[in-house]
């Protein structure tokens, strides 16, 4: 199984990258949430951070580690810091991007505020109901890995979006305790309470 997977996580973050680099400008039916822009000002989840002045972009990934698929957050970017995690030695923080609704793990170190919140302890645990994408956007047609039933989901934050389907959905931020896996699924299919918004 895991000479399958390795494989295909690498032709997922490929497409992720690929889609993510030629990713048009969102039209009227695609636009973000409602969040609103500021200097990690907007109250909600996490610690109002940024990026140091060092770096002028930062990737974040669907795992803690530089082999998952990730999106780029941009120096300016209104970030929060959720939580953290460590993996192979290294810190990693849960972030969410208001300016973009973009989540993932990126490096504690990148981050001029990171969290001092496990993300062991964060969230309302429950689980999926059905084989579930998880999405560093919160739109289904964007690249995603997989929680399935049975894993130990804590969703932290929602927003609404609307879908390709047209349709507006709420998606929740979780991270999947089970796999370390974070990003965006939809609330519907999530057995805990649906949480704050973001």
């Amino acid at each position: 199984m895991r000479n399958v997977f390795k494989p295909a996580l690498a032709l997922a973050a490929l497409a992720l990258a690929t889609a993510t680099s030629l990713a048009p400008a969102a039209s009227a039916a695609e636009q973000r949430p409602a969040v609103t822009a500021g200097s990690a000002n907007i109250t909600g989840v996490g610690n109002g951070s940024g990026l140091i002045p060092s770096l002028d972009s930062a990737w974040v990934h669907f795992l803690p580690n530089y082999d998952s698929g990730h999106l780029v957050v941009n120096r300016g970017d209104d970030i929060a810091a959720v939580c953290r995690v460590w993996s192979n030695g290294a810190a990693w923080d849960l972030v969410l991007d208001h300016n973009k609704s973009f989540a993932g793990y990126t490096l504690e170190s990148y981050l001029t505020v990171p969290s001092t919140t496990d993300c062991g302890v964060i969230g309302t645990p429950g689980t999926v109901t059905t084989q579930t994408w998880v999405h560093l956007y919160p739109h289904a047609d964007w690249g995603y890995l997989v929680a399935n039933p049975g894993d130990t989901v804590a969703p932290i934050c929602s927003l609404y979006n609307t879908d390709t389907d047209g349709r507006v959905h709420l998606f929740d931020l979780v991270v999947d305790r089970t796999n370390q896996i974070a990003g965006f699924a939809w609330d519907s299919v999530i057995t805990a309470p649906t949480p704050a918004s973001c």
